[in-house]
């Protein structure tokens, strides 16, 4: 196996957005550049610099349909994985990801096969209810505490076997059970008939309006036109506040801590 640097892992990304982007248009799904890659887009039409994945996000409803057509028409997909609680075993997120083949993804979460990939975010609808934000944040740390399979980077020693521990208690509810029922708790109002909608099953967790995903701009993002939403300004701006401005210099790091491997042979 090769390490992958950075750069290298944002052009391979960039081939599975593209054939999300074939799947969405060939059966009429509607999707948007999401999170940091809307940001990256808007700010120089490229990934941020040191950005190490790609988000988009799809209305519940094409979200749903998409991976049915990934899950019935597994021919199409040949070269890439649909990673979704349902049909891929050990999957260990609520939110889906489109994978391509031939590469190695190692982080302290539990592995399930995962290549290079772009996350795939479900947009819900949402009303001003504390009651299920406290339940989807208790279900969703339940579940980020069940997937380490080893010490994550801002657990001390003693904490992450503790935590080791704890893992017996949490695992006697499947994960996939864990996962459908926030899945399904996630969908308690409607994206299309509600004023508000979201993000509500995973980070980046983002309660916006919905009146911001009525009507798509097609914008350059690393050389290809892509959809995002027409009232991007007030959407990255509840997301990231003045995000024209760059964040300090020791924050310009990726996210996530993973290494990501390009298989040989």
């Amino acid at each position: 196996m090769i390490e992958m640097e950075l750069n290298e892992i944002q052009e391979e990304s960039f081939v599975v957005l593209k054939k999300i982007k074939e799947i969405c248009e060939n059966y009429k799904i509607q999707y948007w550049l999401f999170a940091g890659t809307l940001l990256g887009a808007i700010r120089g039409g490229d990934f941020i610099p040191w950005d190490d994945d790609i988000d988009v996000c799809m209305p519940r409803k094409d979200y749903e349909k998409f991976i049915a057509i990934c899950m019935n028409n597994p021919g199409f997909l040949k070269g890439f994985k649909l990673c979704y609680y349902k049909s891929c075993p050990n999957y260990a997120y609520p939110i889906t990801r489109l994978s391509r083949d031939g590469f190695y993804f190692d982080s302290y979460i539990m592995e399930y096969g995962l290549g290079v990939f772009v996350d795939i975010y479900p947009l819900d609808g949402f009303k001003e209810d504390s009651n299920l934000l406290e339940s989807l944040s208790k279900k969703k740390r339940t579940i980020g505490r069940m997937i380490a399979k080893k010490q994550p980077p801002k657990f001390s020693k003693i904490k992450f076997i503790i935590l080791s521990f704890l893992q017996i208690f949490y695992r006697i509810i499947p994960l996939k059970k864990r996962l459908e029922d926030l899945d399904l708790s996630a969908q308690k109002y409607d994206f299309e008939s509600n004023i508000l909608c979201g993000n509500i099953i995973w980070e980046p967790y983002a309660i916006l309006k919905r009146r911001w995903f009525d009507g798509t701009l097609m914008w350059s993002f690393h050389g290809e036109q892509f959809p995002i939403p027409k009232h991007y300004n007030e959407l990255l701006h509840e997301m990231y506040g003045n995000y024209l401005e760059l964040p300090p210099i020791d924050q310009q790091v990726p996210n996530h801590d993973y290494k990501m491997y390009r298989l040989e042979g």
